[in-house]
């Protein structure tokens, strides 16, 4: 799924147990629904939220990537 091209900021609080909600306005831009696992990603002081996809749902999505492996003649 790709994301719309979407620049939007809002405040959000961190609870006593580090949970934080997610706006239901951002929630519908970003195509994100409830029970959704997201995967968590710290980067340089940022934390990034992607959606956790299934290798299976990814299969085909990269068709000009070389999958070829070099290896020596005498090797399997």
């Amino acid at each position: 799924m790709g994301t719309p091209p979407v620049s939007k900021s809002e405040s959000v609080e961190v609870s006593d147990d580090y949970t934080i909600v997610i706006p239901p306005s951002m929630g519908k831009t970003l195509g994100i629904h409830p029970g959704q696992k997201l995967q968590l990603l710290v980067y340089k002081d940022q934390i990034i939220l992607m959606p956790e996809v299934h290798p299976r749902d990814v299969r085909g999505s990269m068709p000009d990537l070389d999958t070829t492996v070099e290896h020596d003649e005498d090797r399997i």
